[in-house]
């Protein structure tokens, strides 16, 4: 028989807090999936892990975000907060750079969570598989909380390519 194989992946959350449903997100281009598939963490404290094993290869450079190429060829993005860019990278700290290879669990980005509640900003924080077309089953976690680099967020089966 020749079917195509399609790799498991489990992707760990990379925040403790409120597991949402990304089509609950209040921004358009989480919730209408534009951005990818995934969920959404309401953090309860200002750190996020690696979801899983990978190579940063991008932080962006208001640093509330970056993005992970897994091994199984998954561009995932983990943003902190929905317009955390307003406040141009105050209050994070980054703590890989591209290029870094990293293991779930591993710290990411730590930030200060008091900063979206003076600025009035949701810290709700997408989850997102960027290059959604890779994927083939997807589920998120039944579960209402999460902690950091333990609860399983999110599981899916990524497609062979053609190639």
């Amino acid at each position: 028989m020749d079917q195509k194989k399609e790799n498991s992946i489990k992707l760990l959350s990379p925040l403790s807090g409120e597991i949402v449903k990304l089509s609950e997100v209040n921004k358009t281009k989480f919730s209408s999936g534009m951005m990818g598939k995934g969920a959404a963490v309401k953090p309860v404290q200002g750190k996020a892990v690696a979801p899983c094993d990978g190579e940063v290869v991008q932080v962006f450079p208001t640093k509330h975000a970056l993005t992970i190429h897994t091994e199984n060829d998954i561009e995932l993005m983990v943003q902190i907060g929905l317009d955390s860019e307003k406040l141009e990278g105050d209050g994070f700290e980054v703590h890989v750079e591209e290029k870094d290879k990293v293991k779930a669990g591993d710290p990411l980005i730590t930030f200060d969570l008091d900063s979206f509640k003076k600025k009035n900003l949701s810290s709700t924080s997408p989850i997102v598989v960027v290059n959604a077309n890779r994927i083939g089953n997807f589920a998120i976690t039944n579960e209402a909380e999460a902690t950091a680099g333990e609860t399983i967020l999110m599981e899916l089966s990524v497609k062979e390519q053609d190639e």
